[in-house]
């Protein structure tokens, strides 16, 4: 058994009436929550924007791929800008945040957050990879990844993160994961880093956004809503 593995087999997770729970050995959790993601949401509805929704260009009908699925919090942003018309599919390669996190209906004893994520949002167990080379060409509008940062950008966290940080994968965005994103993303594939990170410049992508805290790259994969793909056998 390897250190993760021996770590996760110290760890529980206990379903009940609120949803699931992960317990670890030393008496820290974690629940599925809104998070920030609620404040998010709350801001778009306001007519106000949020640099996700913005730097994918995300709208009503989209489908959007969250590779690094988490707590949830981007899915949840995701789900209220594709609207009822769209989908999301968040991937989560540990089987103890995916037991946390998929469980449906949700329950997290709030309604609106429930409502989006039951209705809208699945989540599929396995390497991110593997999940996107099982994927059709062309089959979402974007793909997006918000790999664990290396060293946590601020003191202040969600409930629960230091607990999602250690059982999540910490390894970086590999290259093979970024091509496979990019044969299943229509339109393109966002890469989240923290400022002052070096991952974009790592993966070659354009930084298109910079904020306080995080930073975007992307990867444009058609031209006027043309998937790539297509342009090339066009081309070809």
């Amino acid at each position: 058994m390897d250190g993760r593995a021996a770590a996760d087999a110290a760890n529980a997770v206990v379903v009940g009436a609120r949803g699931a729970v992960l317990r670890r050995a030393d008496g820290t959790e974690c629940r599925l929550h809104g998070g920030m993601g609620v404040l998010r949401v709350r801001t778009l509805q306001r007519g106000e924007r949020d640099p996700l929704v913005d730097v994918c260009g995300l709208r009503e009908g989209d489908t959007f791929v969250d590779a690094t699925a988490g707590q949830l919090s981007d899915a949840l942003v995701a789900a209220h800008a594709v609207g009822a018309t769209g989908r999301v599919l968040a991937m989560e390669s540990s089987p103890l945040l995916w037991a946390v996190t998929s469980l449906r209906p949700a329950r997290t004893g709030q309604p609106m957050v429930d409502a989006l994520l039951t209705d809208r949002v699945a989540v599929a167990l396995g390497d991110h990879t593997a999940l996107l080379a099982a994927m059709p060409a062309d089959s979402a509008d974007v793909v997006y990844f918000d790999p664990m940062y290396q060293a946590p950008a601020h003191a202040k966290h969600a409930p629960g993160f230091e607990v999602v940080r250690a059982v999540a994968c910490a390894a970086p965005l590999s290259a093979a994961a970024l091509a496979e994103a990019r044969r299943v993303a229509r339109r393109r594939v966002v890469v989240k880093d923290q400022r002052g990170g070096a991952e974009l410049e790592r993966l070659g992508l354009r930084v298109e956004h910079e904020g306080p805290r995080q930073r975007f790259g992307v990867l444009d994969c058609a031209a006027d809503g043309e998937p790539a793909r297509k342009r090339a056998r066009d081309e070809g």
